[in-house]
């Protein structure tokens, strides 16, 4: 498990989530289907300030889906990657 007060690395979340590097949608897509790569948003997210610190994939029991599945990522400011920066900003807005 990772500790989500930590940013994780590229290679960490391509163990649990794989699919959030995929460049193209499965190829059982509707033309109607319209892809987003996640790891774009993932830079663009990086690139303001904010870090991923949990990234999860679904199961799939389809052949060849796995690395398409549906996945999530949990984002942290930067500012806020240490317990003592949380705590900190929680006392000053008292």
């Amino acid at each position: 498990m990772f500790n989500r007060n930590q940013a994780m690395t590229a290679d960490q979340i391509a163990k649990v989530a794989p699919s959030v590097f995929a460049a193209q949608p499965w190829g059982e897509m509707s033309d109607k289907y319209r892809f987003v790569p996640t790891f774009k948003v993932l830079d663009g997210m990086i690139q303001n300030g904010f870090q991923p610190v949990h990234a999860n994939q679904s199961t799939c029991r389809i052949p060849g889906k796995q690395a398409f599945t549906k996945h999530v990522l949990r984002f942290r400011h930067s500012d806020f990657l240490t317990d003592t920066d949380i705590k900190d900003a929680l006392n000053k807005g008292r």
